[in-house]
Parts: structure tokens; sequence; C-alpha cells
């Protein structure tokens, strides 16, 4: 599968979604995130190990395919909804694989890799997405989670975990940083100015 194939696939799907157009947008956002941040990934492990960028980025525009019904409700357990549709309908096996582990159990039986990488993206994400303090603090909870499924599925303190931690933990404090520094800047916005009171020769506030 193509990457426009895949964006024409996911454009279809929200087409006949019945949810307001800011939610949709917000979807397409996060779902631009989560290729963003899948590339930067695939950049730093691409040049010690060979990866399957196209079914990595496949993966990443098609992940929330199912979030939604039609009705606009959100779905239980989608990513599985979503594999089994792209494994049956288009025989895209290693993109359902990896749909299928990007929330719930990691337990990929093969595209392990870019599993972990699809899996992280969409945590990291959330960072990017935060528009209140309150917001950060559940990306890091996410975050923090989505470590531990990844060690306990690579093994503790293997070359692998330990890779993926120190990768991840570097993009964690990036994306942490930028939405700190994104929302104190909104809420210095959001301030009101005191009233400025003429006393003669000088202003002051």
């Amino acid at each position: 599968m193509a990457t426009g194939q895949a964006w024409r696939i996911l454009n279809k799907r929200l087409e006949c979604i019945d949810i307001p157009a800011k939610k949709k947008a917000k979807l397409l956002t996060h779902v631009e995130n989560v290729v963003e941040i899948c590339r930067s990934i695939y950049g730093y492990l691409s040049r010690y190990i060979s990866l399957n960028w196209q079914a990595l980025e496949n993966a990443a525009i098609l992940h929330d395919y199912y979030k939604f019904d039609k009705n606009g409700k959100k779905r239980k357990e989608h990513n599985k909804s979503a594999a089994n549709f792209f494994r049956c309908k288009y025989k895209e096996y290693e993109v359902a694989e990896i749909i299928r582990q990007h929330r719930g159990d990691f337990e990929p039986k093969y595209c392990e890799i870019e599993s972990t990488i699809l899996r992280m993206a969409d945590k990291l994400s959330k960072f990017r997405e935060a528009e209140y303090k309150a917001d950060i603090k559940e990306a890091l909870e996410a975050c923090n989670e989505c470590l531990y499924k990844i060690e306990l599925f690579w093994g503790y303190k293997s070359k692998e975990s330990e890779c993926f931690n120190e990768i991840f933990c570097e993009l964690l404090k990036k994306e942490w940083c930028a939405a700190r520094k994104r929302i104190n800047i909104k809420r210095r916005k959001r301030q009101p100015r005191k009233a400025l009171q003429f006393t003669g020769f000088s202003v002051v506030a």
C-alpha cells in the first residue's frame, strides 16, 4: 500500500463519521504528529538496523482508523478492529500487526521494532496535543506505562530495552519542554493585563 492510498483511506473514513469538523481536524493533527515522531525514531534506528518504513508509516496514518464509529462514538479496542479490517480487506498483515500493538497489551508476533516505534510515537504525541498542565501529567503517565510494557516485552536491561529507553527519554524530554513552554505562553496571553494608571509624569501598572 502506497502512502497516498493510506491517506485516502483515512480521509474517506472520516467523511463517513458523524463528528464535528473540529474533532476531525484534531484527529488528523494527531495522525500527522504520530507520523512525524515515527519518522524521527526511524531516522535514528535505520542507521543501525533494517526497518520496514512503508509499513510503519501506513500504520501510523491508519492506527486510529476505527477510533470512532459512524455515529461519532469512541470504540473500545479500536486497534483490534482496525487490525482485522486491514488484514482481511487489504491483506496488509504487517500494517495490521503494528496497528494492533499501538495500545492495550504489547505482544507483537512480528514487526516488533516497528510496533514499538508506533506505540512510543502515539504516546509522545500527547505532549503536542496538551492544552493544560493536567494534560502534560496525563501524557507523562501514558509514557511511563508505555515504557514499562516495552521493557516487559523486550526484557528488562536487554540491549533493545536500553536502546528504546534512551531514545524514548530523549524525545520525551524534548516534547515535555516544548509542551510546557507552549502552555505557559498561552497562560500569559490569557491573563488580563493590569489597568494602567496615570500619575502625573509617569505610568505605572
